[in-house]
């Protein structure tokens, strides 16, 4: 069984041929400019993730920045405590101040500690040990 097209069917089928591949190809083109797109709100939405870690690294590096300050401030008052001797109504003053910066230093701890907690990347975040020393803080 030999079938040969005729010319007329030869050529219907070549203009079936050539319509398909202008349609793949036009699908090809709109799925590239699609992805372009995709791509170009990535970038977008990559510039903006960068954002926001930039921002979230430096109030976490602000937060422990207030922790040292409140720290060399505590140690100091302890300093003054020790050598000045007080009169008894300035050392319940500076126990009192003492007390109000510990106070804050937890604050402060506990705010470090939420961020860290809320950090969903792969990257670790570290923190010095000396800078958060519950011992101290408990201590005292």
């Amino acid at each position: 069984m030999n079938k040969q097209l005729t010319l007329v069917q030869r050529d219907m089928l070549l203009n079936k041929i050539e319509e398909q591949i202008n349609n793949k190809k036009h699908y090809i083109i709109q799925k590239r400019n699609e992805l372009n797109k995709k791509n170009n709100l990535n970038e977008f939405l990559e510039n903006i993730a960068k954002d926001y870690n930039n921002f979230y690294y430096y109030i976490l590096n602000e937060k422990q920045q207030q922790y040292k300050a409140l720290e060399m401030l505590k140690d100091y008052l302890e300093d003054l405590m020790k050598t000045e001797g007080f009169l008894d109504n300035q050392l319940i003053i500076a126990k009192n101040d003492q007390k109000n910066i510990i106070s804050e230093m937890k604050k402060i701890k506990n705010e470090i500690n939420r961020l860290i907690e809320n950090e969903k990347t792969d990257n670790e975040i570290k923190i010095d040990n000396n800078l958060i020393n519950d011992k101290e803080i408990n201590e005292n």
